[in-house]
């Protein structure tokens, strides 16, 4: 009922919390699920801290992931390595469900970085 008054920072300290307290029914993680999906200006540290949370979750994984898919495409070149590193954790938990665009631009930073992105982590 008060998700829409919560920042998107806020709003993935309260998911994680959650997460890790395995508690929140199904109609909470929907509404975090519909909130972030209205707000395509994500700062990359809350869409790599939401994409780890779901990932994890009991509630809505895949539909988190599905959804701000594109999204993190789009941003891919935005993340921090260690970012990346989490956002790409997040997503190899439902591998199955990834859009192959996903696994073509990722392969496309790494090769571009020619390796310097590895150094990084």
């Amino acid at each position: 009922r008060h998700v829409p008054s919560f920042t998107l920072r806020e709003l993935s300290q309260v998911t994680s919390s959650y997460v890790s307290l395995q508690v929140g029914g199904r109609s909470l993680f929907d509404e975090i699920v519909h909130r972030c999906s209205q707000d395509e200006d994500v700062d990359t540290e809350v869409l790599a801290d939401l994409a780890h949370a779901f990932s994890t979750s009991q509630h809505k994984p895949k539909a988190f992931l599905s959804g701000v898919c594109n999204l993190v495409v789009q941003r891919f070149r935005d993340f921090s390595p260690q970012q990346l590193v989490r956002i790409v954790g997040a997503y190899s938990e439902k591998a199955r469900d990834v859009p192959p665009q996903f696994f073509t631009e990722l392969l496309s930073i790494l090769l571009e970085s020619d390796g310097r992105l590895l150094q990084n982590l």
